[in-house]
């Protein structure tokens, strides 16, 4: 957790500013780097003042390296403290007065040195124009942190050679003047040997691999703590509106979730209305139905597949059936309440025969069920043309014993 925001609180772009010193005026180089894991790309580069203000502008943090006139570089022997640099090389200076820089050597220690009023002027005036200055470097010793990064034994940095040991640490650095520049290949990037001090101190601030001795500037170090607190700030910020964005996608969310329920159970439950509207539609047409049947007894249980199997089987010769009713319909009784009304337990026979007479027995042997109340014939008419009678018989069934 604390690598997490350890890397979340740092600088992953910077500005890297060469600026040389001299009597025709001040000439400066420049390079911008982005780190992205351990991985740095070059994002812009060049030279001149107003170029910069182009290509970086004062949202981006700048680290400054000071070459040329009034910065004094040497190599000395031996290991020596830092805090006795300005004595080796300005006998009873005072310490307060300069800016060092220097890094060991396989030889020595090679050290630059400067009054600090040669370089706060520029300093001072990149801060008065809105650049965050978080970080000053002196002289070349800046160059020898990307030893490491070039495969080259020897390679030109500004003005400055450096020279590898067969260990491939730094061995020398000497200045010399090339007449002619170089290139090199670091990384995905091309970089010109003018550039490499402008690349190294931005290097060295993203990624630091090699250890130096450093120039302590209090107006650097404010605004480097001012500038890490700013990113704090906006991460906060950014969290916090995270935050609140989360809870607002969420809400609308549930919103949008809970609204389409809502709509959802709003079109089941009309739904369900209406099928409970057609289900009382139907109950009510059922009940109206069943009362209807209870009415004219069709609810009952039935004989009369039984009863018309056994008047059937009575029935003489000479007698020919035309129609049997069960249960007839009241014609009267219809028409007075205008709706269909049923003798209950009553079966109409109609038929022909040549004579009454052959009625009689017949009429004896059906009297003769246990299940018929009454029978008798409700008309006969003679048809001369036909030669034969039609007859009307009315059947009671007793309803203690059999109900149709």
């Amino acid at each position: 957790m604390a690598s997490f925001f350890s890397e979340i609180f740092t600088i992953k772009k910077v500005a890297g500013v060469e600026i040389i010193l001299s009597p025709e005026g001040v000439v400066y180089n420049y390079v911008l780097l982005e780190k992205t894991g351990k991985k740095i790309k070059v994002l812009a580069s060049g030279k001149g003042l107003s170029s910069i203000k182009n290509d970086i502008g004062t949202d981006i943090p700048v680290v400054l390296v000071f070459n040329g006139k009034g910065i004094l570089s040497r190599s000395l022997k031996g290991t020596v403290e830092e805090s006795e640099l300005v004595e080796k090389i300005f006998p009873g200076g005072e310490e307060d007065s300069f800016y060092t820089s220097g890094i060991y050597t396989s030889k020595g220690t090679f050290v630059s040195i400067t009054r600090k009023d040669v370089v706060d002027k520029e300093i001072n005036e990149f801060i008065g124009n809105g650049y965050f200055v978080v970080s000053v470097s002196i002289g070349a010793s800046i160059g020898a942190c990307i030893g490491a990064i070039i495969q080259d034994n020897e390679y030109m940095s500004g003005t400055f050679l450096f020279r590898k040991g067969s260990d491939d640490q730094i061995e020398e650095i000497v200045y010399q003047v090339s007449e002619s520049e170089s290139t090199f290949q670091i990384g995905d990037d091309k970089v010109p040997s003018t550039l490499l001090p402008s690349f190294a101190v931005s290097f060295d601030f993203l990624l630091p691999i090699t250890e130096y001795l450093k120039p302590q500037v209090h107006q650097a170090d404010v605004l480097r703590k001012e500038w890490l607190e700013k990113i704090k700030f906006n991460f906060l910020k950014l969290s916090v509106l995270s935050v609140f964005g989360f809870f607002i996608l969420a809400n609308l969310f549930c919103f949008l979730y809970f609204n389409g329920e809502n709509d959802k159970l709003s079109q089941e439950n009309s739904q369900l209305l209406h099928d409970l509207a057609l289900f009382q539609k139907l109950k009510s047409s059922v009940e109206e139905k069943e009362s209807f049947l209870k009415k004219t007894g069709w609810l009952s249980q039935s004989m009369s597949s039984f009863y018309a199997d056994r008047i059937a089987s009575t029935v003489p010769e000479k007698v020919a059936l035309l129609s049997f009713t069960i249960n007839p319909v009241n014609e009267e009784l219809s028409r007075k309440r205008k709706s269909l009304v049923f003798d209950h337990n009553v079966i109409i026979i109609q038929g022909t025969c040549e004579s009454p007479v052959i009625l009689n027995p017949w009429l004896n042997k059906m009297k003769s069920f246990e299940w018929v109340k009454n029978i008798h014939t409700s008309k006969y008419n003679y048809d001369y043309n036909a030669m034969s009678g039609i007859f009307e018989l009315e059947l009671w069934v007793d309803v203690e014993k059999s109900d149709i």
